[in-house]
């Protein structure tokens, strides 16, 4: 019986333990590769911190586990939890999983941008070595936890749209049909406006930035970044197709098609931003209850 499993690239890209630890890769002498952040007996750990594991291991979020001695498996759909008897968010076991593995098998799901960010991932009775356990049997959800305050940094998506407002003034700046868009005082004030909240948005991701590389996990403040940038990046994207005209709805690759289509990809994606990674609502209250001690309710 096949188990449905819904990954999204940050899961499959990275997993950081709940108490910040590093995961190192090690090499054993038959050339097997082995994931911990302890010492593996008879093992050289490779150079290097490899908290990203995508040669060819990826992570399994929530796996699906039956355990005995020697290996977890990740089996039929009634095996939802390594142990069934628990709460349902303290049950659940991570693992990494080598994606070469007999049984594992993949369907992209193509959005609307044409992009395949997301993936449909079957485990159809695989089995997984106890060793790939990470973060303890049972801590899967603090696992998840913690890769989500990771993913909700959003450092990328504020340095992209800090580029795309920089790409927009360049445009305006250049003649169109005859004229100058940026010699219409709305245009100027409309991005002087995107430009600040931007910047805003920089001085968020330098924040972030300096408690991931104090050892700590930004929690409160990842959510801080996840809503600015969510409602930033439509912000962006609507205004942009608006300033680009016609033009602002060719694609990449098209020939008149103003900054590479870029900004038509980004409006297309950006109306998945208030949900993706967590939804608005549940980053408020994450704001509220963890950063400034608010009540539940």
């Amino acid at each position: 019986m096949k188990t449905q499993l819904w990954v999204t690239l940050a899961l499959l890209a990275a997993v950081t333990l709940p108490a910040s630890a590093d995961i190192y890769r090690w090499v054993d002498a038959q050339g097997r590769v082995h994931y911990s952040d302890k010492p593996v007996e008879g093992a050289q750990r490779v150079k290097g911190v490899d908290s990203r594991p995508t040669d060819p291991a990826a992570v399994a979020e929530r796996s699906q586990a039956a355990h005995d001695q020697r290996e977890k498996a990740l089996a039929d759909a009634q095996k939802k939890q390594t142990d069934q008897a628990a709460a349902k968010h303290r049950g659940i076991s991570a693992f990494i999983v080598d994606m070469a593995a007999p049984g594992i098998s993949v369907q992209p799901i193509l959005n609307i941008a044409g992009r395949r960010d997301f993936n449909q991932t079957f485990f159809d009775d695989v089995r997984v070595p106890a060793k790939d356990l990470v973060g303890g049997e049972n801590n899967g959800w603090y696992v998840a936890a913690t890769t989500l305050d990771f993913e909700r940094s959003n450092i990328a998506a504020i340095s992209g749209a800090r580029r795309t407002v920089a790409d927009l003034v360049a445009w305006a700046k250049e003649r169109h049909a005859g004229r100058r868009p940026w010699d219409d005082a709305n245009v100027r004030a409309h991005l002087a406006e995107l430009h600040v909240e931007a910047e805003v948005g920089r001085l968020i991701a330098y924040r972030t930035a300096w408690l991931q590389a104090a050892g700590k996990v930004p929690n409160y403040e990842a959510s801080i970044g996840k809503v600015w940038m969510a409602m930033l990046g439509i912000k962006v994207a609507n205004y942009g197709v608006n300033l680009l005209g016609l033009y602002g709805q060719l694609t990449r690759g098209a020939e008149h098609a103003p900054i590479d289509g870029r900004v038509l990809e980004s409006y297309l994606l950006a109306a998945s931003g208030p949900v993706a990674g967590g939804t608005g609502e549940v980053q408020r209250n994450i704001i509220a209850q963890r950063g400034l001690g608010l009540p539940r309710g």
